[in-house]
């Protein structure tokens, strides 16, 4: 890519240099006046071929800056997806201070409504987004705009009217249904390695290869790779949209991009391990 860049714009300046040095005949064949006239001093206007130059140069350095700024958008687009899920991650704390160490439940589409779900999203009017707990921690009315990250584009094809981000690995969730069995938050043994709460797939370009499962609740019950730990697989994935890798929280707080391997690991989604 450097050297075709290098190869363009020698092309270019060389044309610059023909078009100024070479000879420009008048509309009879005789010789164009100069930049400057000799006589009165004043500098005429451009010719249509040293007007094409210039144009040509700024259509180059516009296609030499484009994919840096690109680059520099998505960046800033992870960025705030990173703090979208630390912020995630300190409603989870704050609820564990307000619960005896008891994280919420983990909000699943199939086991209906339940008052400690971390996210109500069922467009239930007696229950809705904003009467969620963790919306409630962290002050907001209307999560969509810290529960999505901001390259989610797809929202056609989900279920259950889930248009948010992120959601909660059931490993590290309380469970509802058909009893509620509390999970406290400091029995998880390695909290700087488990994924709390991730990123997860909503559309093809986050597919990793050969997946297409959607998010369609706020539970992630996550895929785990071949081994001991195969009776806790699931199929819901982790999202690839942020070059090849997506956003987690931990459960210690911390957020970060990790590669798709790493959410298909069992040391980094059981607990217990």
């Amino acid at each position: 890519m450097t050297a075709l860049k290098g190869f363009v714009k020698g092309k270019v300046l060389n044309l610059i240099h023909q078009s100024l040095a070479s000879p420009r005949t008048g509309s009879r064949g005789t010789l164009a006046l100069p930049l400057v006239d000799d006589i009165s001093g004043q500098r005429r206007a451009f010719t249509l071929v040293e007007l094409l130059v210039v144009i040509a140069i700024i259509a180059i350095l516009a296609a030499m800056l484009l994919p840096a700024l690109g680059k520099a958008k998505a960046k800033a687009f992870q960025s705030q997806c990173v703090s979208n899920l630390r912020q995630m991650g300190l409603g989870m704390i704050l609820y564990t201070v307000d619960y005896k160490d008891t994280m919420p439940g983990y909000a699943s589409a199939g086991n209906g409504w339940h008052v400690e779900d971390w996210i109500y999203f069922r467009n239930d009017p007696q229950h809705p987004v904003s009467q969620s707990p963790v919306v409630l921690l962290l002050g907001l009315t209307d999560p969509t705009p810290l529960f999505r990250c901001p390259m989610d584009r797809s929202v056609g094809g989900r279920t259950q009217d889930y248009v948010y981000s992120y959601t909660l690995n059931t490993w590290v969730a309380s469970e509802c249904s058909p009893s509620f069995k509390p999970f406290k938050l400091a029995t998880v043994r390695n909290p700087t390695r488990i994924i709390m709460v991730d990123e997860e797939a909503t559309g093809p370009s986050d597919f990793p290869p050969n997946r297409s499962k959607m998010a369609d609740d706020g539970r992630w019950i996550p895929e785990i790779g071949p081994g001991d730990y195969q009776i806790y697989t699931g199929s819901n994935l982790l999202s690839m949209r942020h070059n090849r890798r997506g956003n987690v929280n931990f459960a210690d707080g911390h957020a970060g991009a990790v590669p798709f391997e790493y959410s298909t690991n069992a040391l980094n989604l059981l607990p217990w391990l």
